[in-house]
């Protein structure tokens, strides 16, 4: 007698696996598929939240905004907006805008992994341009949170207020206007 297992609470619904192996798979797939999902839309908002604060920056009317601050990956785009907002600053605030921003491209460089990577239920294979050489990220989709949950940590960077960067007003009007 042929022992079926059944799996419930996918999206394309229950289905029936003819192993423990098979039915693994498939809901490891989904829990990759999710946790990739929620990664790539938290960071496209704190994208979008450094190029709102760098176009106020700079004073861009809403028709400069995609022309001006779209151009730039999102490396070059921490290393401008890094760079214009340290204007407005005294030195003492130096150290922590670094910070943020060095955390921003760190957390690319995971993203960099999740759009480039070779993926599968063991996680993404991806080679370094800098090694050449590849190895295995993101074994466990719950490192996919947490580098998810690291994206909204820096949207709701503590300093922001301390300095008075217009981040958390940005994010504000923002969702009022509902640019994002």
């Amino acid at each position: 007698m042929a022992t079926k297992i059944t799996v419930s609470g996918l999206p394309q619904g229950t289905k029936e696996f003819k192993t423990l192996q098979e039915a693994f798979e498939v809901m490891q797939s989904e829990e990759f598929f999710r946790a990739i999902g929620e990664f790539i839309f938290k960071f496209s908002q704190l994208e979008y939240l450094i190029k709102s604060a760098l176009a106020s920056y700079l004073k861009l009317r809403d028709d400069q905004f995609d022309v001006v601050v779209g151009p730039y990956d999102f490396a070059m785009l921490c290393t401008v907006a890094e760079k214009t907002i340290k204007l407005d600053f005294d030195e003492e605030f130096h150290p922590a805008l670094k910070s943020f921003f060095n955390r921003c491209r760190a957390l690319n460089d995971l993203r960099v992994v999740v759009a480039h990577g070779s993926w599968s239920i063991k996680g993404a294979r991806h080679a370094s341009r800098r090694s050449l050489e590849a190895k295995m990220h993101f074994e466990k989709p719950a490192n996919l949170v947490k580098a998810a949950a690291e994206a909204m940590s820096l949207i709701k960077w503590e300093p922001w207020p301390i300095v008075s960067f217009p981040l958390a007003d940005l994010l504000s009007a923002v969702r009022i206007i509902g640019r994002a």
